[in-house]
Parts: C-alpha cells; structure tokens; sequence
C-alpha cells in the first residue's frame, strides 16, 4: 500500500459501525413551485446520464458554521439514520498543558470515522444533536462540520425509488421522484439533501433553470456542510461529460443575489468566460460570512492553474483541499485527481484515484460509483 493510501484510510475513510431521530419538517411550500415547473418541464427533452462519470484556517472539528439554522416545534419522531461523523483532532491546549500524554495525543494514526446508528433530534448548518437510543435520555451534540454524512436506515418507498434513479443515471425519474418526496415533509436535513441531489439530476440532465432554482431556494436557509457538498458545482472538465449548467443561465446567474447560485454558475462559466467567472469566484473565497461557500470558490479557483502551474505545488493545493470539512471534501479532490493527471504526476495521480475509488469519505455525484453507498453504506468496487 502506498504511504499516500494509507494516509488517506487512515484519515478516517476506514469506518467503524457502533449502535444506537426525532425529526424536523421543513414548510413544503416552498418547494412546490419547484415541482410544478419540474413536472410541467417534462415534456422536453432530456439527457440522462448514466454511471460512469480550504480555504486555510476553515478546519473540520470546529463549532464553525454558516448559520444557525431554524428549530420547528413539535417535532414528530422520526426514523432510525446512520450518522457518519469525524473524530475530533486533540486540541493544542490539552496536548501541550501539564500532564498530557503525548503519546496519545500525538499518535502516527489518526481515529477513523465513526459510523453510528442514532435518533437524529436536530441537525442543522451548526451541529447535529442525536441520541444513541430512544431509552437513553442523554444528547449528543457534534459539530455540523465534523458530520460527513447522515441518512435514514430505511429509505421509504418513494425515497428509495427516487435514489435508485438517481444512482443508476435517470436523471428525469430522480428529478421528479426526489421533488416529489420533499412534498411528504421528511426531516428538514433530510429534505435539504433530497432537494439538493434533485438539483444534481437537474444539472445532469441539462435542465439549467430548474438546478438554479432549486439551489436559490435552498439558500434560503442555513444548511449542513454535507448538504453544501452537494451543490451542483462543476469540478471536472466539461470534455466528454453530458449535461451541466449552460452558459446562458449560468451568465444569467453570476449577479443572483444567492451566494451558492453564483458558485454553481461561475464553476460552469470558468471554461467558457474565465474572466468573469473568475471575478464572481474571486468575490466569493473573500466572503467571511460564508466560510464554506468561500472555501469551495477557493478550491474552484485551482481549476483556472495551467499543468506546469499545478505540478510546480501540487502537494500544497492538495494540502489546502484537504484542510476543507470531510463533508464538502469528494468534489474539490476528485478535481484535485483530475488536475494532477493532467500534470503528468502519474504516481501522484494513481494513488489519488485509488483513495477516492476505494475510500471515498462520502457519496458525491462526482464519482458516480459512490453513489451505491446511498444504499449500501459503501463504495461500489470495480
């Protein structure tokens, strides 16, 4: 195994399973618009895709977030959901002060991630709050960032029918079956991804507007750094790769009053009209208010980096990516591989492939093959 392998499975992509959701809604009307234009735009044509396809100081464990996000009252219980949530790193306080053992804080490995089996009371672009069992009274409360990944148990239905489209390339089915859950008012994280993933298969399947859309809403409201990961930033070379945010709505979008609109369309931009995609990223990675968009308008901004540029520091623009929360991380390495390959780094770039194909931290839309965890809990092997 090579040392960069190891690193990256030491990181936490190797998973431990422990045992153990009080559930939000989320006001559905919003959504609605949404998926009247979404069903009446079916009649079009459209091209479904199928499988194949830190910013410094911005530190995973932090209490860091984006917004506090809103609590409903009357919150019916919901189902069991998997939670996926990074070790916290030993604070520089505790393992310098009198007494600290420093072979344990300091040791050559770091924890994995944990994979826990909860009831999720809250989560939020701030942190998540769960309990281990219905009969356990305590709460736990972790960070937003330091949570990878979360999803149900069990997927119902109309959920797992939507997923399935969505892993398999579908992107119509996807599209309306995921619209169409959020109208069942499932837990308000919950319906921020599925929202989220729809926006996805709206991009995939050219639908520029309805992606657009969908995200505008979304920033609406605070969301969880794993939601965040899922917009429908373009990190890969549009060469050989169908669908996208075209360039007519994307240089609509680059004024919108939305932060995380203007980072999809200037991600789609960047290829067409660097200048002013650039302007718009620039802009952004400045914010302080939006540390995670910033962060990913900076991660966007190595894609403009010639091969020679690349190559010259590409292990500190691999460095700055992986200083980003886990949660938001698969899309800016999968376009870290991509721009070390072209650099002509082709050790570099084997062992990176290998780690995002064998140990991805999280599903993303950028490596397709992971999309079988939203339902098996693990990577797709070749």
């Amino acid at each position: 195994m090579s040392p960069f392998i190891g690193h990256r499975l030491g990181s936490g992509h190797a998973i431990e399973t422990v045992q153990g959701n009080h559930w939000g809604f989320m006001p559905a009307q919003a959504f609605r618009a949404i998926l009247v234009v979404a069903l009446l735009c079916g009649c079009g044509p459209v091209r479904s895709q199928s499988t194949g396809q830190s910013q410094s100081g911005l530190s995973s464990g932090s209490d860091s977030a984006e917004a506090v996000g809103e609590q409903q009252p009357n919150r019916p219980v919901g189902t069991d959901a998997w939670v996926w949530i990074q070790p916290s790193m030993p604070s520089g306080r505790a393992s310098n002060g009198p007494g600290a053992n420093r072979d344990e804080d300091f040791r050559w490995f770091p924890d994995p991630i944990r994979r826990l089996r909860v009831q999720i009371i809250r989560f939020d672009a701030r942190r998540l709050e769960y309990v281990q069992s219905p009969d356990q009274p305590e709460t736990n409360v972790v960070a937003a960032d330091r949570v990878v990944w979360a999803m149900p148990t069990r997927w119902q239905p109309g959920q797992r029918q939507a997923i399935d489209a969505l892993i398999r390339g579908d992107d119509d089915m996807a599209l309306r079956g995921l619209l169409q859950q959020t109208e069942k008012r499932p837990a308000v994280w919950l319906q921020q991804w599925m929202s989220m993933a729809a926006a996805q298969a709206a991009s995939r399947s050219g639908r520029s507007e309805i992606a657009l859309e969908i995200v505008r809403q979304l920033d609406r409201r605070p969301m969880p750094p794993m939601v965040v990961g899922w917009l429908p930033v373009c990190w890969l070379s549009s060469s050989g790769r169908a669908g996208g945010i075209d360039a007519q709505a994307a240089r609509a979008a680059l004024s919108d009053p939305s932060d995380a609109v203007r980072l999809v369309a200037a991600s789609a931009l960047l290829e067409k009209d660097r200048a002013a995609a650039s302007a718009v990223l620039a802009r952004l990675s400045g914010g302080q208010q939006r540390p995670l968009i910033a962060a990913l308008a900076s991660a966007q901004q190595m894609r403009t980096l010639n091969p020679a540029q690349w190559a010259e520091d590409w292990a500190i623009h691999l460095r700055r990516v992986e200083t980003l929360p886990l949660a938001i991380q698969m899309g800016p390495l999968s376009m870290a591989a991509e721009r070390t390959d072209r650099a002509g780094l082709d050790s570099a770039a084997e062992d990176l492939e290998t780690s995002l194909r064998w140990a991805p931290v999280a599903p993303h839309p950028a490596r397709p093959e992971t999309l079988q965890m939203l339902v098996r809990g693990e990577p797709e092997g070749p």
